[in-house]
């Protein structure tokens, strides 16, 4: 009966020193368990964050791409406006109109650089006349070079070589003309042309002695040329002839066919 007794005691002891240890094991295993959230050594509780970053970033970095791009396109079409932009000015100032001086209409006279009033080409055309026509030893030369002045490049060229003859007769025989204009027509067309006839009686005097009057007939074409500081007006005179009363006549009836 004691050996039973102590083989029972043994054996409960033997029992308590082996559950002890198993359970302390259980208990240090919950301790040593990672906390919630945690996988494999990962947090996985900061993943909303960072996802939440992410997104964030992504979102700015697009807007940022949208901003630059929108800002090209502006540069751009900029650079498109003022190239179209600056044509167009261009173009327009081209066509930009001149103050024509002097006109004995209004003071000034706008004009563009193929038009300008008929009044405006009528007054010149009394001018020229007057240069070509009133003339006398101690104008002749002066005259002669203001209405060069005027002139196409080819006509200036020759109307100087043909007229030193001339100047030089006036002032040795102290020749002097006066004319007076009897009817004037002058006709434009849309290129900024002007076909000229001037009918005047031409009184000449040589050595202060009356030698006559003598109808003429004065015939020019005119274009419209940018205002230039030699020129009084803003027409060139391209065609220029003068002639008597007959040669106009038989010429006239050549162009017309009779």
């Amino acid at each position: 009966m004691t050996v039973y007794l102590k083989a029972s005691q043994r054996l409960k002891k033997i029992g308590t020193e082996m559950i002890g240890p198993i359970e302390k094991g259980m208990e240090a295993a919950k301790v040593a368990a990672p906390p919630s959230g945690v996988y494999e050594g990962v947090d996985l509780r900061v993943i909303p964050k960072y996802v939440s970053f992410k997104a964030a970033y992504e979102v700015q970095k697009t807007t940022y791409q949208y901003i630059v791009t929108a800002l090209l396109v502006i540069l751009f079409g900029g650079l498109i406006y003022n190239v179209i932009y600056g044509y167009y000015v261009d173009k327009k100032l081209r066509q930009k109109e001149y103050l024509l001086v002097p006109s004995k209409i209004t003071g000034i006279t706008p004009a563009t650089p193929q038009v300008v009033p008929d009044k405006y080409a009528q007054k010149a055309v009394t001018d020229f006349v007057s240069l070509l026509g009133n003339i006398h030893k101690g104008n002749v030369e002066e005259n002669t070079q203001i209405l060069a002045e005027h002139m196409a490049d080819n006509l200036k060229v020759r109307f100087l070589s043909e007229s030193q003859l001339w100047i030089d007769r006036v002032i040795k025989e102290d020749v002097l003309e006066a004319v007076k204009p009897r009817k004037t027509q002058v006709i434009s067309d849309d290129s900024g042309h002007y076909d000229v006839t001037v009918l005047v009686d031409k009184d000449t005097y040589i050595n202060n002695r009356f030698a006559g009057t003598f109808p003429e007939v004065i015939e020019m074409r005119l274009v419209v040329v940018n205002p230039k500081d030699s020129q009084r007006w803003t027409l060139n005179i391209e065609k220029l002839s003068r002639s008597t009363n007959e040669d106009f006549k038989r010429k006239e009836s050549v162009r017309s066919g009779h």
